[in-house]
């Protein structure tokens, strides 16, 4: 499985909107927004595809400006890619340590 933490941009006088067409969509969670238009999402998926997927849905919902992903969690299983030499990319939460 993989959690991936979302922003999402739209004009403020569109938030509602947007907000309510993500409230319908049931593998997203909204934990922020703002009255400036901005949106921190939660999405879950399966494996990358499916979290690429959603994340495009995302981005073609009407009104948004910008969706792009902050930070994501997965779990280590065979949905994981492998990355050259065993390399693993670095998570915005590793840095800060």
């Amino acid at each position: 499985m993989i959690i991936s933490g979302i922003v999402i941009v739209t004009h403020p006088d569109k938030l509602e909107d947007v907000g309510a067409r993500i409230d319908k969509i049931p593998w997203v969670d909204v934990h922020f927004s703002d009255a400036a238009g901005r949106m921190v999402v939660v999405i879950e998926a399966d494996d990358v595809e499916e979290s690429m997927d959603r994340l495009n849905q995302l981005k073609a919902l009407p009104h948004v400006i910008m969706a792009e992903l902050s930070e994501y969690y997965t779990e280590d299983d065979e949905s994981t890619p492998e990355w050259p030499d065993g390399q693993k990319p670095i998570r915005i939460a590793d840095r800060r340590s």
